[in-house]
Parts: structure tokens; C-alpha cells; sequence
């Protein structure tokens, strides 16, 4: 027991120390938040397992999940992959600054193009809801469509809801240069056509996608007391809202209790694939996958129209996960593990870790570039990940970084991404000059 406390303990202590670096950093570091996205997905399951707590019979979906033995190595898996985050990081920022080589402009023609991305994603999105079926979509969370392109359907209106959420970035940025009064609308339109589609559906996971990135900006730009105020406020206020959706989509009581259940209940059910793999894996019913899965979430990224039985190539592994994820969730982690076992969650991390803080390499120069109109063009890699790659760790490997690929072409179409030309950056990027010229 002593062993298992520590590993939580430390686990604890370390997403704890992530979590204060959020409220108090100007960008939040994706860094931390795939600490807490990793700590929330494996340690509760993890410590209610070890001690086989499974009040209600709400919490176990298998039997696995309440087995203590493997509960301890879920908890060891969880460890080193936050430990190799924090390795990571560490390693990067020993390389110091970074060359700030393609930028994207703030100019009067990204209206026009943000205006134009707003039109097609409505587009979309309704092409989905038809897809869907419209009296299916209608009916909320717990109806699921029937129609054969019901699938389809459902991934059209959620890449239109959060490529909307991205616009609204786009707008807020270039209203910070441009001073347009009528770029609000076109926050308030995506604001108004992304809330009607996420409160009619329920989804938790893509309400956080979808508004994280334009609460990032907007706290960016105030003071570090302010941020910190509005950061707590903004993540209660997200909290008891998750809550409160997920109590109305299933009609359950509010009470103590089931305050305190959902609030876990998305970290618990999804953290099920972590103890259903390491007992798959054991039993010998599966094998390592060696690293095919990543393999397969970069094939997934081909639209179908290029590649038509994409689906049953792409989705032919999930197959491993029947049984082990009740309800359909699984965790990255967790496939972490299925690619081989530990030596895998400490590569992988370790290159998350590196490539989130090079990522971050933006923020020195965030001002000046907002002053002179010229955004470094790894801020796009930074939105992807932070709110695309890390909150879809609830969804394995493959919608991970399918999701997040398209959301950076996306981005780059939007904004229209320049590379630096040769001489400047053989001097400094446009960002760079803009910090030393004189005032």
C-alpha cells in the first residue's frame, strides 16, 4: 500500500503544481494541462480500484477495474507518463529560444476570409444535422441516428462547431489590430450557432473544445491578477456547468453525491481501457501494436472521399478495445500502453513534453507581434494542441490527432501562413524586430 500511496501522492503533488502554473501563466502550457488531463483519465479509477470503491455499482463497468493489482500498475503508468511530460518540457526549454520562422498577417482580408470560413462551417454543419437526421439530431444526447450516414454526419457537425470556435480566435486577434467594432458580430454569431448546437446535443468534451482556445486569448491579454481571478472563475463556473449537463442528459437528482460522481464521471468511465488493456495484454489476448496506431491516426486524416473504405482500416483496431470501454471511451494513455507498455508511455511523453514547450516558444514576443500584425505561426500549432490534441486524450490516439491535423490545416487556410523570408530570419523574425525597435 505504502508504494501505491506514494506513486499517488506524487502524482497529485505534480498535476497540483500544473494546475497553479495555469492560473498563473499568460498562455496556459499545454504541458500542464496534459498533466491534469492524464491525472484525471487514470488516477481516480486507479485509487477506487485499489481499494475496490464502487459505491452504487456506479463506478466499475468491468471487472478489471476494481482489481488492486492492476490498479497499481495503471497508477504507474499514469506517473511516468506525467513524469516524462515534465522531462520533456525540462529538455526544451534548455535549448533556448527558438527561430520564429512562418508567421501569419493580421490585415482587412482576414474579415473577409473569417466571413467565408462562418458560411461554409454553417454549411456544414447543417449538412450534417441531415446527415444525422434532423429529428435524431433534435432529440439530445441520448439519441443516436440510425441513418446509414449518421456517422459521418455526427463528425461534420463537430468539425464545424469547433473550426467555428477557431474563427472566433481569429476575430478576437484581428480585432486587437484592426479595432473593427464589426468584428464582434462575427464572435457573436459562431458564439451563438456554437452554443444552439452544443446545448441541443449535450456534449460535455466539445464545449470545452470548442470555447477553451478563445478563453486562452482573451485571459492572455489581461494582467496576472486578473487572469488568475477570472481563470478560477471561468473554471468553476465550466465545472458546475459540465455537472449540471450531465444531470439533465441522464434526469438524475442533484445531491451530493452525483455532484461529486459527474464531476469525475467522464475521467472514471473513459480511465475503464487503461485496466481492460493491462489485463488483455497480461492474459496474452492482445499484442504490442509497436507504434501502428499513430500510424493509423495519420491515415485516419485522409478525407473519404480520397480513400472510401477508410473506416474499416482505421477503426479495424478499436476492435481491441470491445469489452474493456463500456461506453466507448478509451484514453490515450491507455493506447499509449497498447503500443508497448511502459518503454512506449516514456517515449511518447517525453516527445509531447518536448514539442508542447518549443510549441509555446511564442509568448516573448506575443505583444509585439500583436502590435505589428505579425502572429508566429507555431501559435496555431499551440491552439491545436492545447485545445484540440489534449482534451480529445479522452478519445484515443487516432480522433487525438486526426482532430488535431485538420484543425491545423484549418487554421492555415484561415489565416493564410507566411514564411519568414531568409534574411529576416537570418536577423530576427517580423515579431523579433518589432521587440527591438525603438521606441
Amino acid at each position: 500500500m505504502t508504494s501505491f500511496l506514494l506513486m499517488v501522492v506524487l502524482a497529485s503533488a505534480l498535476t497540483l503544481h500544473s494546475i497553479v502554473r495555469m492560473l498563473h501563466s499568460r498562455f496556459i502550457k499545454p504541458v500542464d494541462l496534459a498533466v491534469l488531463a492524464v491525472f484525471y483519465y487514470t488516477v481516480p479509477l486507479a485509487v477506487a480500484g485499489y481499494f475496490i470503491y464502487n459505491p452504487r455499482n456506479l463506478i466499475f463497468l468491468h471487472s478489471q477495474a476494481g482489481d488492486p493489482a492492476i490498479a497499481i500498475q495503471s497508477m504507474r503508468y499514469a506517473l511516468m507518463a506525467i513524469l516524462a511530460l515534465y522531462g520533456g518540457h525540462w529538455g526544451a526549454s534548455q535549448l533556448g529560444a527558438p527561430r520564429l520562422g512562418t508567421y501569419f498577417k493580421l490585415e482587412q482580408g482576414g474579415i473577409t476570409r473569417a466571413w467565408l470560413a462562418i458560411g461554409a462551417m454553417v454549411g456544414i454543419i447543417w449538412l450534417g444535422v441531415i446527415q444525422f437526421g434532423l429529428s435524431e439530431f433534435m432529440q439530445g444526447y441520448l439519441r443516436e441516428s440510425d441513418l446509414e450516414g449518421g456517422t459521418l454526419g455526427t463528425a461534420l457537425v463537430y468539425f464545424g462547431v469547433g473550426s467555428l470556435g477557431l474563427v472566433t480566435v481569429y476575430a478576437i486577434l484581428l480585432n486587437k489590430f484592426l479595432s473593427r467594432r464589426d468584428l464582434w458580430l462575427i464572435v457573436a454569431v459562431t458564439f451563438i450557432v456554437c452554443l444552439v448546437v452544443l446545448l441541443i446535443r449535450s456534449k460535455r468534451l466539445e464545449i470545452v473544445t470548442t470555447f477553451l482556445p478563445v478563453a486562452i486569448v482573451l485571459l492572455a491579454s489581461r494582467s496576472t491578477m486578473k487572469a488568475v481571478s477570472w481563470r478560477l472563475f471561468l473554471g468553476i463556473s465550466l465545472l458546475v456547468l459540465l455537472v449540471l449537463v450531465a444531470l439533465i442528459r441522464v434526469n438524475d437528482q442533484l445531491e451530493l453525491f452525483t455532484i461529486n460522481f459527474y464531476f469525475l464521471s467522464e475521467g472514471l468511465y473513459a480511465g475503464h481501457a487503461m485496466p481492460g488493456i493491462i489485463h488483455r495484454l497480461e492474459s496474452g489476448m492482445l499484442g504490442y501494436e509497436n507504434g501502428m496506431r499513430f500510424v493509423t491516426a495519420i491515415l485516419a486524416f485522409l478525407p473519404r472521399f480520397i480513400w472510401e473504405g477508410k473506416d474499416e482500416v482505421v477503426y479495424a483496431g478499436n476492435l481491441a478495445l470491445e469489452g474493456v470501454a463500456p461506453l466507448g471511451a478509451t484514453t490515450f494513455l491507455a493506447e499509449t500502453v497498447l503500443q508497448g507498455g511502459l518503454v512506449a508511455v516514456v517515449l511518447v511523453h517525453l516527445i509531447l513534453g518536448f514539442v508542447f514547450e518549443r510549441v509555446s516558444r511564442f509568448e516573448a514576443v506575443w505583444d509585439a507581434a500583436i502590435a505589428s500584425g505579425r502572429i508566429p505561426g507555431r501559435f496555431i500549432l499551440y491552439l491545436a494542441f492545447t485545445a484540440i490534441l489534449i482534451p480529445h486524450f479522452r478519445d484515443g490516439i487516432i480522433p487525438a490527432v486526426k482532430l488535431t491535423l485538420q484543425a491545423c490545416v484549418f487554421l492555415v487556410i484561415l489565416t493564410g501562413l507566411h514564411w519568414t523570408p531568409a534574411y529576416l530570419l537570418q536577423r530576427r523574425s517580423p515579431a523579433e524586430e518589432q521587440v527591438a525597435a525603438p521606441r
